[in-house]
């Protein structure tokens, strides 16, 4: 997939920015009196729903010739997480799961149910490493973060067509990531965070149809992931954080023997344990 020129420039420019900044820094000389500061460790739980979006594509373009038919398949998702910060870094463990159990197809004419042993299944982890820069050039309360990401996960799809026909699927993924962030802190009792990560996967994949063995296939795909996310965190008793959390996910796989898109969203609700 080709990225924008105007993706590439912002990139430049970020990095650019970084760059300056730790040029800055490293200038400066350290203070007399400094002392480290302990790290912050704290985790958080939450649950809710998520719904996946499949279309199989025929060309990865461009343009991208994508069937006008989407399995949708949506259903309970919980997300683990444990942050490890300083004031200038970050160490974050991601752990999530989820299950799509109500699935269907949508197509211009309408919606149908899929097949009552439809499922999808995805479980992944992320570790983030994130510094935070210009911390001296912006508002009091205001961070800009950038940073890396790697990630694993497993995606399970099964479909079903009767009478006794079965399609299904199994993805082991990995892959790395940059990471753009931005995070308000101005009041003691509320924090919002806006995210952005772009990177790119290395994907084995195993597919199997009980009708046509030809179509039995395994391989090794590669693609692209791309999330957009925002958190708030509401203070309710010393130490305990109410936590609302949107991710939005498109992402894809290429190769020459399948070739797929997908999008997805999550909205969960949960609990954070910290300072």
């Amino acid at each position: 997939m080709k990225w924008p020129l105007s993706f590439v420039a912002h990139t430049l420019c970020v990095f650019a920015l970084a760059a300056l900044a730790a040029s800055r820094a490293s200038a400066q000389p350290p203070a007399a009196s400094a002392t480290p500061t302990a790290p912050i460790v704290d985790w958080s739980a939450a649950a809710g729903y998520q719904q996946f979006i499949y279309r199989d594509v025929a060309r990865a373009g461009p343009p991208v010739d994508a069937s006008p038919i989407a399995w949708r398949a949506a259903g309970p998702t919980l997300t683990l997480r444990v942050d490890r910060s300083r004031p200038a870094r970050l160490h974050r463990w991601d752990v999530a799961m989820s299950i799509g159990n109500r699935v269907s197809y949508a197509s211009p004419l309408g919606v149908v149910d899929g097949g009552a042993g439809d499922r999808l299944i995805h479980v992944g982890g992320r570790y983030e490493y994130r510094r935070y820069l210009l911390a001296n050039r912006l508002p009091e309360g205001v961070d800009v973060g950038l940073g890396l990401q790697g990630l694993g996960d497993v995606l399970s799809m099964s479909r079903h067509v009767p009478p006794s026909i079965e399609a299904s699927e199994r993805d082991v993924r990995g892959g790395g990531a940059w990471v753009a962030a931005v995070r308000l802190r101005r009041w003691p009792t509320f924090t919002v965070e806006a995210t952005w990560v772009n990177g790119a996967v290395l994907a084995r994949v195993w597919q199997r149809h009980s009708a046509d063995a030809a179509a039995s296939v395994s391989g090794w795909s590669g693609g692209w992931l791309t999330d957009t996310s925002m958190r708030a965190d509401v203070r309710v008793a010393r130490g305990t954080w109410l936590v609302v959390d949107y991710v939005r996910t498109g992402e894809g796989l290429f190769s020459t023997h399948h070739t797929y898109a997908m999008q997805s969203g999550r909205l969960s609700v949960g609990v954070r344990h910290g300072v």
